[in-house]
């Protein structure tokens, strides 16, 4: 193929592919979708149920252990309310792709596979689904930063104007802002931020070799902006540290170079599956466990 007809093929590409990103969000009425999504979200989730799929089932793990702190938390159960993503009857991707709930329920069903399912971010069934979900996470992350240049020519902070997109349920959110902060307090709990950190740094360094401490610092960050740090020692690590967070770690990592787009989830999985495997236990503290890594 010639440069010419090269170049006149990549133009129709981005078209189709600027036209693709805006029918996942055209037509939405975003009020409508608010009202409605708990009733939206248990029809979207019982399309893929089979017959012969299993419903996860976690220890009962000691009080304000860590397996507790994981599991116990009403939004991160929903990981337990989804099929297995081997088992399940998955819609077709333009019907994951056109439906909010689906994007929600695609996440969570992610999210089951790698932190209870033991299947890795590599597995031939992670990677599809992923794949199917890449055209939403780019209108994701489209939508907010159009919101946020807003903001900003209105001399506004940058999380000031709200996205036109139906946030929670978008795979970045849901992944990075709900799972992933979510596991990052259960890892920290009660422990001085900056041992916290360094544990981290080490066990997360395997998503993204050789930025481990990044991944770690974000993901900090992104707890601090949901969680009070009284700490003055904590405090004093967060000013350090000096970031701005946008609350999402996904976001950050990609606003920091650490990750693109394409990436974004399965970095997200990876690190969350690492979280996950070493806060299920009955010990209270990952420094505990993670002691022999860290000598």
């Amino acid at each position: 193929m010639g440069r010419a007809s090269r170049a006149k093929k990549l133009r129709r590409d981005e078209r189709a592919r600027s036209a693709e990103l805006q029918t996942l969000v055209s037509g939405l009425k975003l009020g409508d979708w608010s009202r409605d999504r708990d009733r939206r979200l248990a029809e979207a989730a019982g399309r893929w149920w089979r017959g012969d799929a299993v419903p996860a089932l976690v220890p009962e793990w000691p009080e304000d252990s860590l397996g507790d702190r994981l599991f116990s938390d009403r939004l991160f159960r929903s990981a337990l309310g989804v099929p297995p993503l081997e088992s399940a009857n998955l819609p077709d991707p333009a019907t994951i792709r056109s439906d909010p709930a689906q994007w929600s329920v695609a996440a969570w069903v992610l999210v089951r596979a790698v932190v209870l399912d033991g299947l890795s971010v590599e597995d031939p069934a992670v990677a599809a689904l992923l794949a199917v979900l890449a055209p939403v996470v780019e209108a994701e992350l489209a939508a907010s930063k159009a919101a946020a240049a807003e903001a900003r020519r209105d001399g506004l902070e940058p999380g000031a104007i709200a996205a036109d997109f139906p946030d929670e349920d978008g795979p970045v959110f849901v992944i990075g802002c709900c799972a992933l902060v979510h596991a990052t307090w259960t890892a920290i709990g009660d422990d001085p931020l900056a041992e916290v950190l360094d544990v981290m740094s080490l066990l997360v360094d395997s998503a993204v070799p050789g930025r481990g401490r990044d991944v770690a610092e974000a993901l900090v960050g992104a707890f601090s902006d949901h969680y009070s740090c009284e700490r003055a020692a904590d405090v004093e690590l967060l000013e350090h540290l000096g970031a701005e967070t946008s609350g999402d770690p996904l976001r950050d990592l990609i606003s920091a170079g650490v990750t693109g787009p394409e990436d974004v989830l399965r970095i997200g999985l990876e690190v969350l599956a690492t979280l996950a495997e070493l806060c299920t236990t009955s010990s209270v503290s990952i420094l505990d466990r993670a002691t022999p890594a860290r000598g």
